[in-house]
């Protein structure tokens, strides 16, 4: 009587899922490999490159809409075109971080020193009391530009007065270091008003009878080329003059409409935008100087 010999079971070690013998060469559950082993410097090279070329691929396509045809990236999107494009938040995203790292190891090099700072501050010294605040048995006061606490921690009380100080040395620091902390939270502040922006872009052009996420889509590229138009303008050419012009060729691509009727609703629309990052900027500002 022959002896039957079942066939040795694998697993495979991505998802588990049982081999039989002959071993193939991918796992027919989840398609890894069945046969593993540190890649050599040429395999891994080759898998670099290639994922580095795929990328490009769409990247490029993405930056040529993006850049050289106003508005086209976003009907691409809306008309369901959209495996060939860079996905519009990574888009908004990759753009917005490069720029503001760039802005920022420019304002690192290039901005003021420490010694030209503190030479340019004027301290008025009043030998007075100048102020105080308090609620209850907490409260805070400067007197002849000194900073005393009464009621809360020490450590609370340390960074106070490290925030309040009156010293031009002290007041030099922080406003050195003002630029490089404006840049950090700015990021995340133009990604809050994006969905306020897409708000405003529903109010303006209400007669559309577009969903909100349609006009975030716009808003993502809108303000993706804004920062592209930041990473050239580093190199010393003036392309954020071309920011306003885009905006209304764009506008016109998705929107559809005349040219004045474009033009009167971005007006309107860009004084309210405007105004909203102007304070947003001087929150960031005032922030960065006496908590960051």
């Amino acid at each position: 009587m022959t002896e039957v010999v079942e066939p040795f079971n694998h697993s495979c070690p991505n998802c588990g899922h049982a081999i039989d013998d002959p071993l193939p060469n991918y796992c027919s559950h989840c398609g890894q490999e069945t046969t593993l082993k540190p890649p050599t410097v040429l395999e891994f090279a080759q898998q670099f490159g290639g994922s580095i070329i795929a990328t490009e691929g769409a990247l490029w396509r993405t930056m040529k809409l993006l850049l050289f045809r106003p508005g086209q990236l976003t009907l691409e999107y809306l008309n369901g075109r959209r495996r060939r494009y860079v996905l519009p938040l990574r888009l908004f995203i990759t753009l917005s971080v490069v720029a503001l790292l760039l802005m920022r190891i420019l304002a690192n090099l290039g901005g003021p020193t420490l010694a030209e700072i503190e030479a340019g501050i004027i301290v008025d010294r009043p030998e007075q009391n100048e102020g105080s605040i308090g609620i209850g048995n907490k409260s805070i006061a400067i007197k002849n530009n000194k900073v005393t606490c009464t009621g809360l921690p020490e450590s609370w009380c340390a960074r106070i007065k490290e925030r309040f100080v009156l010293e031009p040395a002290a007041i030099a620091k922080r406003l050195q270091d003002v630029p490089g902390n404006v840049l950090s939270y700015a990021g995340s502040a133009m990604f809050l008003l994006l969905p306020l922006f897409a708000a405003l872009l529903k109010i303006v052009y209400f007669s559309r009878h577009m969903r909100w996420t349609e006009h975030l889509i716009f808003a993502l590229h809108l303000h993706a080329f804004w920062f592209a138009m930041l990473i050239i303008q580093v190199t010393g050419v003036p392309a954020i003059l071309a920011i306003p012009i885009y905006s209304l060729m764009a506008a016109r691509a998705v929107y559809g409409g005349s040219r004045w009727a474009t033009f009167w609703r971005w007006t309107g629309l860009g004084v309210v935008y405007g105004v909203i990052m102007g304070l947003t900027l001087l929150g960031l500002i005032l922030w960065a100087f006496m908590f960051a």
